[in-house]
């Protein structure tokens, strides 16, 4: 029980992790977009 408990936190952690890491990156490109048409732009 306390294991497969254990296995399920660290699941869930890989998870969450992953999905935050992926949103940054994302956050991080479309600054850089961003930046690209404002400078182009302005």
């Amino acid at each position: 029980m306390e294991t497969n408990l254990i296995a399920e936190a660290v699941k869930f952690m890989a998870l969450g992790m992953g999905i935050v890491f992926i949103f940054l990156i994302v956050m991080i490109y479309a600054l850089k977009l961003q930046a690209k048409i404002i400078g182009k732009y302005f």
